[in-house]
């Protein structure tokens, strides 16, 4: 269990020194500017986003993800079986799922290419002007 938070740690490093990056290079090429709340909220998106393609067995509480991320608990391990919602995609093809949050003034989508062993070949995430989740997820599709 100490690996897998270990791991949980790294990607969150690794996705807030991303979504920095991207900021950075929006700020410098683009002109654009760039918030603190949204680089957080970005960060945690993507960050959600990576574990949930790395770990498809951990269950995380989405609400304590957004509010109390190092209180966030993983509920149990379970294991892909029939009654799995993810069916792999025919041979030669890919299966892109999507998904989307909001929360009050702040909204971001994700998604996730995957091949038939359900390993993810493209993932992104960003975030989008949407005021509920299902306008979040129409803009990730």
């Amino acid at each position: 269990m100490a690996e897998i938070w270990k791991s949980f740690w790294l990607i969150s490093i690794s996705a807030a020194c991303w979504t920095v990056w991207l900021g950075r290079n929006g700020m410098v090429f683009e002109s654009r500017r760039v918030s603190m709340e949204n680089l957080i909220f970005q960060t945690k998106m993507r960050a959600l986003l990576w574990i949930r393609s790395v770990y498809n067995e951990v269950m995380l509480q989405e609400n304590l993800w957004w509010i109390f991320l190092n209180r966030c608990r993983i509920d149990n391990f379970i294991f892909k079986s029939a009654t799995s919602f993810w069916h792999p995609p025919p041979h030669g093809w890919l299966k892109f799922n999507v998904w989307g949050v909001a929360k009050e003034d702040s909204a971001g989508c994700g998604g996730v290419f995957r091949d038939k062993e359900g390993v993810a070949r493209v993932l992104f995430s960003g975030s989008v002007v949407a005021n509920d989740v299902d306008v979040a997820e129409t803009g990730a599709a």
